[in-house]
């Protein structure tokens, strides 16, 4: 069942664009609580770094709600 999931292109993708979403939503939600002001960003050495980690924790959140949910529609079939 995990190589059936993980072996279809649809499933990347979904996972991939949910990710973006919930790194978006996280950029967003950290913006609105420090006053709509960039300076969450300036906080630590590496701006960009902040970023990247915001992409790829977005992605890896992606695919872990996307496996379940195509885990629990596999399972219905």
């Amino acid at each position: 069942m995990y190589r059936k999931i993980l072996s279809e292109k649809s499933f990347w993708i979904k996972s991939v664009w949910m990710g973006f979403v919930y790194a978006a939503f996280i950029f967003l939600v950290q913006w609105t609580s420090h006053n709509f002001s960039t300076a969450f960003l300036k906080e630590i050495d590496q701006p960009i770094l902040k970023l990247m980690l915001f992409i790829l924790s977005g992605i890896f959140i992606g695919v872990l709600v996307n496996f379940i949910i195509t885990w629990v529609k596999l399972k219905e079939r």
